[in-house]
């Protein structure tokens, strides 16, 4: 969501709404800018990382000719390079011709390891219908090794090797891998029938990578905000729909591909966040006469349970932006209460009918206007986006510092953070007028990496949780 200082500007440009809602194009808008067509990052990792060397794939008896194997190696290399916790060494022929030595003793010399002082080396070897992967830790001479099945079909073996790296992640560091983890997004084009808006917004989702890419919805109607429910249910999301004109919130059931609304409320629904339970919705409701922050409890089967309740609401002030804690304790979210745009977090009272309105604790100080908040899984931090010298910048929260540092750099707005399940990772979207596309960045390296490409604006991405 993002913000637009210019009070003659409507929410929603490719719809119109209610006119009260016009303040709230704070939160959904952004100013056109003409800017540079490339992404120029300029940074220096902020942690310690471990050197990794990896071989090309050997073939041993394969039953994949070599440039199948060479696919398989530029994905396995991809997720390496991209997973935030290594530097991966420059190939070189003569470690090569190493590794592929058959004497493990020989192939893992830690004598001529150490002396490059890398930690890590991975040798893949392809055998008939499998893949192994032998992971070496040079200074502590331990050796053990990874092996899964191929099929033949990229796809799926592409999904194999990503759940593999993760595992190999996991198993190095101690920490979770996100290769394998999906992004749900939107994706707006122009509506080439004379009839209904100008724009067409479907719901899509795609690899961590971009790869698999596709449209979940077809409703050719204009849809905002999806969000995954929980691994449990990996096909299930809720979205914002205006397919029956105001905005509302459906919940999509990926075994019948069909949606109903989630939520019997008045007035217009934006901006849902699940909590981490799965048992409170928040979500942005006008339905007092003005944007106000909302909770709803569901069942175990994510139906609605009882009526909403209005958990903040200030006269004359704009809410929008909740994302939970991940003890479900607390709610962040965007208000311009006593001002601009900023990050306040309120605690949720154990009874929200006897409460008043709870205390609000300003988060984000250094720039005037923060939005979009996102809470990582590990509770230390919150990713939001801030105009920074007239762009749109992500910029990082440290609940445990209590400080705010800039993540990303140059010239194109990026919106909507979401975080990947390790706490490192961050997927967000750029915005260049009629063009949008989504970049994934980790806070070591803070280099961003493009995911998707080709027509229509991608927007609103939000990574699969646990």
């Amino acid at each position: 969501m993002i913000l637009l200082l210019h009070s003659k500007m409507k929410i929603f440009k490719e719809k119109k709404i209610h006119m009260m809602f016009r303040k709230f194009a704070f939160f959904l808008m952004v100013p056109f800018l003409l800017i540079a067509e490339e992404e120029l990052i300029v940074t220096l990792p902020t942690a310690q990382i471990s050197l990794l060397y990896h071989s090309p794939i050997y073939q041993d008896e394969s039953s994949f000719d070599k440039s199948y194997l060479f696919a398989l190696q530029k994905i396995l290399h991809q997720d390496l390079d991209q997973s935030g916790v290594f530097f991966i060494a420059k190939q070189e022929a003569e470690k090569d011709l190493l590794l592929g030595r058959k004497n493990l003793k020989e192939a893992f010399d830690p004598k001529v390891w150490k002396k490059e002082k890398i930690a890590y080396v991975i040798k893949a070897l392809s055998s008939h219908r499998r893949l192994e992967i032998q992971v070496h830790n040079s200074f502590e001479s331990s050796l053990w090794s990874l092996k899964t099945d191929l099929t033949g079909d990229l796809d799926a073996d592409r999904q194999k090797l990503h759940r593999l790296c993760d595992y190999l992640i996991e198993k190095l560091t101690g920490k979770q891998g996100v290769a394998s983890g999906r992004i749900l997004y939107t994706v707006r084009v122009p509506n080439s029938s004379s009839q209904g808006s100008k724009w067409i917004s479907e719901v899509w989702v795609c690899d961590r990578d971009g790869a698999n890419a596709h449209s979940v919805t077809g409703e050719k109607n204009y849809a905002v905000h999806p969000l995954f429910l929980s691994s449990k249910t990996p096909r299930d999301f809720i979205y914002v729909s205006y397919k029956e004109g105001q905005p509302k919130i459906y919940h999509f059931w990926g075994d019948t591909k069909e949606s109903s609304p989630l939520i019997s409320l008045r007035g217009n629904q934006l901006l849902p966040a699940y909590s981490p339970a799965q048992d409170i919705l928040a979500f942005i409701c006008d339905a007092a006469g003005r944007p106000d922050l909302f909770l709803q409890k569901l069942d175990a089967k994510g139906r609605a349970l009882g009526k909403p309740m209005q958990l903040f609401s200030f006269p004359r002030a704009t809410q929008a932006s909740p994302t939970f804690s991940p003890d479900g304790r607390k709610i962040a979210f965007v208000s311009d209460k006593d001002g601009p745009p900023r990050i306040y977090v309120v605690q949720i009272p154990e009874d929200l009918s006897l409460q008043k309105r709870p205390q609000a604790q300003l988060i984000t100080r250094k720039n005037r206007e923060n939005v979009s908040p996102a809470w990582s899984y590990d509770g230390t931090k919150l990713a939001y986006s801030s105009m920074t010298n007239g762009v749109r910048q992500i910029w990082i929260y440290d609940f445990q510092k209590d400080e705010e540092w800039q993540l990303t750099r140059g010239p194109k707005n990026k919106e909507n953070p979401s975080w990947g399940k390790d706490s490192l990772h961050i997927v967000y979207n750029t915005d260049d007028q009629n063009l949008g596309e989504l970049y994934v960045i980790d806070l070591n390296l803070q280099i961003p990496v493009k995911i998707t490409n080709g027509f229509g604006k991608k927007r609103f991405p939000c990574w699969e949780p646990f």
